[in-house]
């Protein structure tokens, strides 16, 4: 069990109240806010924000953090593509805002353990015919959203991206699954797990 977790976000509202949570669920374990919580074994870190914003923010922190100190971050949304933006940004795992503290607990030793990414919601499996198809991150993103239901200008909007780069991922898509329309690779997309 990691003897210090520290626990940072930009609402000290959160921060206190995931602080309470912790003293109340593992008592023995050291909480640090503010300018100490960046030396502790584990950092639990709030951020705010949506999409790959999320994943700036935990690279901005990760530098100011000891060497061996791991994250766990505590999203606002159970959105698939924020949370592989935090793991890919250097985060060891990630749970919901509303995980209980038993939970919360169990995910900070996971990420101690570094037996990591932690998850408190199952992680997309991306299924095998994806994988090789060779789709990239950015291309699984734009599928994921895509299965969600949402438009060309949404998905522009959420990635941050214009709307023409959504339709060249789109074509990219269509051209490695061999599918010719929207409701087809909506239809597949979920069925091998997006969405």
């Amino acid at each position: 069990m990691p003897s210090t977790v520290g626990v940072v976000g930009t609402a000290e509202v959160v921060v206190r109240g995931v602080e309470a949570v912790l003293h109340r669920s593992a008592p023995s374990m050291a909480v640090k806010l503010g300018a100490h919580a960046l030396g502790s074994d584990v950092v639990v870190f709030v951020p705010s924000g949506r999409g790959n914003a999320l994943g700036e923010q935990v690279k901005r922190i990760l530098p100011r953090m000891e060497p061996a100190g791991r994250m766990l971050v505590l999203l606002w949304s159970e959105d698939m593509m924020a949370a592989r933006s935090v793991v890919a940004a250097g985060a060891s795992g990630y749970a919901h805002v509303t995980v209980d503290g038993d939970t919360l607990t169990s995910l900070i030793q996971s990420v101690y353990r570094g037996t990591a990414p932690g998850s408190a919601w199952p992680e997309v499996q991306l299924s095998s015919r994806a994988r090789d198809l060779g789709l990239n991150e950015r291309e699984l993103q734009v599928l994921t959203l895509a299965c969600r239901g949402l438009s060309n200008p949404e998905i522009a909007e959420e990635m941050f991206l214009s709307v023409n780069s959504v339709k060249s991922y789109l074509k990219s898509i269509y051209r490695r699954t061999g599918l010719s329309s929207r409701p087809r690779l909506v239809l597949w997309g979920r069925e091998q797990g997006f969405g």
